[in-house]
């Protein structure tokens, strides 16, 4: 009795495992199909008998795995195909370029300013006299050249060659300037046409300076240069500059208004001679009714009298150390004037001037030694 009670809920068990496993075959198929249908993207890969148990079916959403969504036939036709690496692609070999096609740039040209403003318009020539075309033109910020025994230029040969050098330059001041040339072998300095260093004869590395009176504004200069063999060397600089008789003209007789121009004249420590005839300084001062202001430092050796030597056409006033020693201004004047110096420095200071006819002033001054002393008679014994 118990046997028999026993066997059906054997049997009971195992139609309930096979169920419960039928159960499970069947949800793996109904997913084997359902990604069937996701990757062919066809609905009717799924046949119509089980497409009710497909449906009844939920996927469990998952946190760890992305949602998947399904696209139809007509969404896939815009997806764009996946590129391949660059590794993949097969190499294309670029197309070479023939050499008649490749464009050569010229040389750029770089035309020089012929007319420079305070710098140099240069020119070379390949012989000693500037003839002819030159073979190499150029600007030059300074005229400061030492070629020692080589050339100006590659294109130019080492020995006997020339140079001509010119420029427009801007004075700041009405003032004197010492211009001062440096040259191996030959050249000469020109302003406003006018020669004032001539340095031409061939020879050896030498200086030469001109004290030039330069009115403010724009002046133009000139240097021409030959080297023949040896070292070359050129340079031009200027300064303003004093070192003996300072001078302010005026076109008024009184020594006011406008100052025309200012000079460096006459000697150093020495002597003032202005001769001007019937003309006048120039450089914009007038011939008649002009007036000068002149002033030097001098250094008396001895302490004693001096005697002023003075010359004028038409007048003159004459200071020492700020203190007037002389005036008059009606000349014509030709007069000794005794001043007693000590040793040192003494400025001196004459204004003259000018109006018609001769123009002249002249001053100088001599140490005056004094006299002799008389010897005192010595009485004998028994006069």
């Amino acid at each position: 009795m118990n046997r028999l009670q026993t066997r059906p809920a054997a049997r009971s068990n195992g139609s309930g495992s096979g169920a419960l496993f039928g159960v499970l075959l069947g949800i793996v198929a109904a997913v084997l199909i359902w990604f069937t249908l996701l990757a062919t993207g066809d609905p009717n890969a799924v046949p119509s008998a089980i497409t009710p148990t497909i449906q009844s079916i939920q996927p469990t959403p998952t946190l760890s795995a992305p949602a998947i969504v399904a696209m139809d036939v007509g969404a896939q036709a815009q997806i764009t195909p996946t590129t391949k690496p660059a590794a993949e692609q097969p190499a294309v070999a670029p197309t070479a370029i023939p050499a008649t096609l490749v464009p050569i740039a010229a040389p750029v040209q770089v035309q020089p300013n012929i007319d420079p403003l305070n710098f140099w318009y240069s020119e070379f020539f390949n012989n000693v006299d500037m003839e002819g075309s030159a073979t190499v033109q150029r600007n030059d910020q300074d005229l400061n050249f030492n070629f020692r025994t080589g050339s100006a230029d590659p294109r130019l040969p080492a020995d006997n060659f020339s140079g001509r050098f010119k420029g427009r330059f801007t004075f700041d001041r009405t003032e004197n300037n010492q211009f001062s040339l440096i040259v191996d072998d030959a050249a000469r300095v020109y302003l406003d046409d006018r020669l004032i260093i001539d340095e031409w004869h061939m020879g050896g590395r030498r200086t030469a300076t001109a004290n030039v009176a330069v009115v403010k504004g724009e002046h133009h200069l000139r240097v021409e240069y030959a080297e023949t063999t040896g070292n070359a060397q050129l340079s031009l600089t200027w300064k303003v500059h004093y070192d003996a008789w300072q001078c302010r003209y005026y076109n008024t007789t009184d020594w006011t208004g406008q100052v025309i121009v200012r000079t460096n004249e006459g000697a150093i420590n020495g002597k003032l001679i202005q001769d001007w005839g019937e003309g006048g300084p120039g450089n914009g001062v007038a011939n008649d009714n002009f007036s000068a202001d002149c002033w030097i430092d001098i250094s008396a050796a001895k302490t004693g009298e001096y005697t002023f030597k003075l010359l004028a056409d038409d007048g003159m006033r004459v200071y020492v150390d700020g203190i007037k020693v002389y005036d008059n201004l009606n000349g014509p004047i030709q007069a000794d004037v005794p001043i007693r110096l000590r040793a040192g420095r003494h400025k001196i200071q004459t204004q003259y001037v000018e109006r018609g006819g001769g123009a002249a002033q002249h001053i100088d001054w001599v140490y005056v030694p004094p006299p002799a002393a008389t010897p005192v008679p010595t009485a004998l014994p028994g006069s």
